[in-house]
């Protein structure tokens, strides 16, 4: 036997595409309760993954399975590790990925950044390379916008991506996507070396930490046409997760 070609019930299996837009809806519906991190916090992108972790858990879909969200918070924050996974028991390497990160922040002394960088490098590039779910199809983004409207953010995403369209191995434009969720997200596709890919990207307002005095956090889910949904949510349920 040729070790180099295993039997091909040893081979990695994709993660079945039915559950794609089940799961990407759970996080979409999840997203109006997250509670905007307090100023003291030092890594706001954790606290935020560890609200919408917990909110995904409390979902009755996921008590008996087969879908199982994973979130590896304690594990170093290394190349290799991303946000979100989400198993469906097909083995370690059959899983759905999501990579989180802010958009357009205010620092402490006032400083603004918009964080498109990082977006690309250290996340879409992540799944380009191979780094994160390298032998799947698809996986997700999840921009946490600050100080910007999601329209905003999309428009900038979308010019960033183009101008690295190369790097990035785009096959299309970035755009909306077909899968059936509400509000619409959008997607890029890409070709790997031996394979295509597709990256959701969803984008998700949350008010100005600074401005978060009134006991109320909007946040906002983006329709992939530019329409922005804003969700009001109360005080009671922004008791900490």
């Amino acid at each position: 036997m040729n070790s180099a070609s295993p039997p091909q019930s040893w081979r990695i299996k994709l993660f079945p595409k039915s559950y794609v837009p089940v799961l990407l809806q759970d996080i979409l519906d999840a997203l109006p309760s997250l509670k905007s991190p307090p100023e003291d916090v030092t890594r706001p992108e954790e606290h935020l993954n560890r609200q919408l972790y917990t909110l995904l858990m409390r979902n009755r879909r996921y008590y008996s399975g087969p879908i199982e969200p994973s979130y590896e918070h304690w594990l170093p924050d290394l190349k290799g590790r991303v946000d979100f996974c989400f198993k469906c028991g097909k083995g370690t390497e059959t899983y759905f990925a999501v990579e989180a990160k802010r958009l357009f922040i205010t620092y402490p002394g006032g400083k603004k950044a918009d964080l498109l960088q990082a977006y690309i490098d250290e996340g879409m590039m992540r799944f380009i390379k191979g780094r994160y779910a390298p032998f799947q199809e698809s996986s997700a983004m999840l921009a946490y916008v600050f100080d910007a409207t999601c329209a905003e953010a999309r428009s900038r995403v979308k010019a960033a991506i183009e101008n690295r369209r190369h790097e990035l191995r785009l096959t299309a434009d970035f755009g909306t996507s077909a899968l059936k969720v509400k509000p619409p997200i959008d997607e890029t596709r890409h070709v790997l070396e031996s394979k295509p890919f597709v990256i959701y990207h969803i984008f998700a307002q949350l008010s100005p930490r600074h401005a978060d005095n009134l006991g109320v956090l909007a946040v906002n889910h983006l329709c992939a046409d530019g329409t922005e949904v804003v969700h009001p949510v109360s005080s009671g349920h922004r008791e900490e997760r």
